[in-house]
């Protein structure tokens, strides 16, 4: 909610009503609206207040659904939890980290076709997404949310132009350091995808065996990784301190 609303709403009871007039910003991206005055009219329904309970061995038993039997069980759960979820989160920055430099190291023309492709996909794969969650169009959905269309359609080019140029400096280390792929790491790769999509190893494996083509997606992706796994083996990592906020 803008600040403005928020303070309106403050110290107001239920039936109470509250009008609030806020003024666009002239460079605002929707020009319908920049530079011009809304008007927001508001009634209070009802007030809710969130109650914590206390964290008690039975509360943390039922939250848990009976995984941790204490609450200072939970407590360690709930941080080994967070410190795993960071340090994915640092590796796979890290990753990221690797290829960008990797790439931007690269000189290579990105044909214009391959960029089309996946800006296409993306712009698929944002429309299926909307749809599912919000029940709207694309284009509704930046409209309802004062998006340019513009600046929408040119940050997905440039996202596609980066995952291209990423993917391709990868491909070409992978073939400078002849990084295959062994059954053993189809097996492996598809026993983690059968466990993720909650079916059965054997049954997925059957299905690659029918489906060829789909098969070499799989080992086009297990060499892609093991490429990348073989770029951040390489990366040197410093750690550097904090800086004061004093």
């Amino acid at each position: 909610l803008r600040p403005e609303i928020k303070e309106a709403l403050l110290g107001k009871k239920p039936a109470e009503e509250v009008c609030v007039e806020l003024q666009v910003e002239a460079d605002h991206p929707e020009k319908r609206l920049a530079g011009k005055t809304l008007r927001y009219n508001m009634e209070v329904l009802d007030i809710l207040r969130r109650e914590v309970p206390e964290l008690t061995n039975e509360v943390a038993e039922k939250i848990s659904q009976g995984r941790f039997k204490t609450a200072e069980e939970l407590r360690e759960g709930v941080r080994q939890q967070v410190a795993m979820s960071l340090s994915m989160k640092d590796a796979e920055s890290l990753r990221n980290s690797a290829v960008d430099k990797l790439a931007s190291a690269c000189q290579m023309e990105i044909p214009d076709s391959m960029i089309q492709r996946q800006k296409e996909a993306m712009r698929r794969g944002h429309e299926d997404q909307i749809r599912k969650d919000l029940g709207q169009s694309l284009d509704e959905y930046l409209q309802n949310n004062s998006l340019d269309p513009e600046e929408f359609d040119k940050g997905l080019t440039d996202r596609a132009r980066e995952i291209v140029r990423n993917s391709l400096a990868v491909d070409a280390l992978m073939d400078r350091e002849n990084i295959g792929c062994t059954a053993e790491d189809v097996d492996r790769e598809v026993t983690s995808m059968a466990y993720n999509m909650g079916v059965e190893p054997e049954q997925l494996k059957k299905y690659f065996v029918a489906e060829r083509d789909r098969i070499q997606e799989v080992v086009a992706q297990v060499r892609s990784r093991k490429t990348v796994d073989f770029l951040v083996s390489k990366v040197q990592v410093t750690n550097v301190p904090a800086e004061s906020k004093e």
